[in-house]
């Protein structure tokens, strides 16, 4: 009796299951990851079967007690439930033993794996982070690219284009459609680029056509001028002609002895004469000799 009643009290003394937060309040434990929790839950469940097995040991040794006690004396009696208690007893604890080794393993393999996919995920943050700040500082590069480029003067500032009101009124309509999106809706964010980009359009256009017309006139002008230096040729080669024949009648004149006075008449009634008709361009040296002979004889 003295022995069941110390069994009776060690099995007392097991605490009942517990939940973890009074596990943590009983031993002033602190867990850092979540696996220690998932652990500890195991532990307590264990320790709870444990102590569930341990309580039917002892209802079936007080049972076989109970059967053995009018058979054998109490000293045997009580050898033999002792050495069977403690072969039960280190069945179960073998069995718990078992247990626990496979609970350690499998807590330390969900220990490398949790720790694994920690420092994959530490790696991912901190790629994501080296990304974000590569982001940041590319977006502030391009921010003071843009004011600089903002700042800077360009040529297209400074070339003199149509007015905006006369390039509506002016220009065909293909340059003066307004952009529309895929839905067909007016585009109102880039209408003032593209209204830009057809008046420049527009305007290389224009100057195109009036280059054209330039070059064209200038050509024109130099096939005129070449005719009208071909023509002052010709007039200079007549005046040569003409001026051979006035030289070749005054000498004519002197042969002949004609007074002054009469060749001064004469030529003045040849020159009215020659202004109402002149002479061919086709007339020989000959033919104009005679012609002026005639003309100048007295009309006695």
């Amino acid at each position: 009796m003295v022995k069941e009643e110390t069994d009776q009290q060690t099995m007392e003394q097991i605490p009942e299951p517990t939940n973890f937060n009074r596990f943590v309040e009983q031993y002033n434990f602190t867990p850092e990851l979540q696996y220690l929790n998932e652990l500890a839950d195991i532990f307590y469940k264990l320790k709870s079967e444990s102590a569930k097995t341990m309580e039917e040991v002892r209802l079936t040794y007080n049972e076989i007690s109970q059967k053995t006690s009018t058979d054998k004396p109490p000293h045997a009696k009580q050898e033999e439930k002792n050495a069977k208690f403690s072969e039960h007893i280190n069945i179960v604890l073998d069995n718990d033993l078992f247990n626990d080794g496979t609970l350690n393993r499998k807590a330390h393999v969900t220990r490398l794996a949790d720790k694994t996919d920690t420092l994959k995920a530490r790696q991912e943050m901190d790629d994501k982070n080296l990304d974000l700040q590569n982001l940041m500082q590319e977006k502030g590069y391009l921010r003071r690219e843009i004011a600089k480029c903002r700042r800077n003067g360009f040529i297209y500032q400074n070339i003199p284009l149509m007015d905006e009101r006369e390039f509506v009124l002016q220009a065909p309509e293909e340059y003066t459609l307004v952009p529309k999106t895929e839905d067909g809706v007016e585009n109102e964010d880039s209408f003032a680029h593209h209204r830009m980009l057809q008046r420049f359009k527009y305007e290389m256009a224009e100057r195109q056509r009036l280059e054209a017309e330039r070059d064209e006139k200038r050509e024109r002008k130099l096939r005129l001028t070449e005719k009208l230096s071909e023509k002052r040729a010709k007039i200079a080669e007549v005046d040569h002609e003409v001026g051979k024949y006035f030289a070749a009648s005054s000498a004519l004149q002197r042969i002949l002895g004609i007074r002054n006075g009469a060749i001064n008449g004469n030529n003045n009634r040849t020159s009215r004469s020659a202004s109402r008709s002149p002479i061919p361009p086709s007339t020989t040296h000959e033919d104009s000799v005679v012609a002026l002979t005639i003309s100048e004889t007295p009309n006695n």
